[in-house]
């Protein structure tokens, strides 16, 4: 037991450390680029470092009762930071999917509904010692369901997204894989709770979760690689666009008409048909371009 304690204390820290290095890199991110979903993926990675690290001195202090103070306030920090972390995540993909910047007050009010319905499910219960099946039910199974349907949204969402990029198709498997693991969670926690090979079944996804989050964190980065390279390239091909054709009526300018002219006079020849170039001189153009143009 002692042992089993402290690999996952000492599993705990690491996954602490690991996301504390990652909100770095993506605070970093943020300075250069500004946009707003690497902020919200900022504070869904911070999140889940708080997490983990009040995880840490739960599995420390484990062997204080469930209905102690400091128990309770440890799992109500933990469940609230556990819950900013999937909604900061989820609703940082709806902003770069819609292309919607959220107001700071939205953003606000995301984070007082997560943290406080992750405070809420644990205090219900949470000072009775005889309702031990409760506390399981709105601490875990509750929350997985919840989860479950947050995720599997978002799956939903990406797949419908069009078009889909690598980094895309990325956050759309780990979203359903998140989806499937709460499903799962949340189904056979309910009857066999007791069970001894639900028991494995936990302990199983304890390293699976530390494995996921960590893929979910780098998964990020890739994302947010992948709308650099991306905005590089509608860049560049507007920069391209605007050297050959004119600003405001959309057609070739005349440095491409010239260098056009001569393919179009040889492809006329050879087909045998005439090829014409009209010179329109409107009078007072300048009077319509400074009234009408842009």
């Amino acid at each position: 037991m002692n042992e089993h304690l402290v690999a996952s204390t000492f599993l705990y820290f690491t996954e602490a450390i690991v996301f504390g290095v990652l909100s770095f890199l993506l605070w970093q991110f943020y300075r250069g680029s500004g946009q707003q979903y690497v902020k919200l993926w900022l504070f869904s990675l911070a999140a889940l470092c708080l997490s983990q690290l009040v995880a840490a001195m739960q599995s420390i202090t484990a062997l204080a009762s469930e209905t102690s103070l400091t128990q309770v306030v440890l799992e109500s920090i933990r469940q609230a930071s556990y819950f900013c972390f999937i909604t900061f995540w989820l609703v940082g993909l709806y902003a770069v999917v819609s292309k919607n910047r959220l107001s700071v007050k939205q953003r606000s009010l995301f984070f007082i509904l997560a943290a406080g319905v992750g405070i809420a499910l644990t205090l219900i219960c949470a000072f009775a010692p005889s309702h031990v099946y409760d506390r399981f039910f709105m601490r875990e199974t509750l929350p997985a369901f919840l989860f479950f349907l947050c995720c599997s949204g978002a799956a939903i969402s990406l797949f419908r997204t069009q078009p889909s990029h690598f980094s895309n198709k990325i956050m759309m498997w780990l979203s359903g894989v998140f989806a499937i693991r709460f499903f799962a969670f949340s189904t056979l926690s309910t009857p066999w709770l007791d069970e001894i090979w639900f028991q494995y079944i936990s302990s199983f996804l304890m390293y699976f979760d530390v494995g996921f989050h960590a893929v979910l964190g780098f998964g990020m980065l890739i994302w947010m690689q992948g709308a650099e390279r991306n905005a590089a390239a509608t860049a560049m091909s507007k920069v391209q666009y605007l050297g050959e054709h004119d600003v405001l009526t959309g057609s070739l300018n005349r440095e491409q008409v010239i260098e056009k002219m001569p393919a179009l006079m040889a492809s006329a020849t050879q087909c045998d048909k005439n090829l014409c170039v009209f010179l329109i001189d409107i009078k007072h153009i300048k009077f319509v371009n400074d009234t009408y143009g842009l």
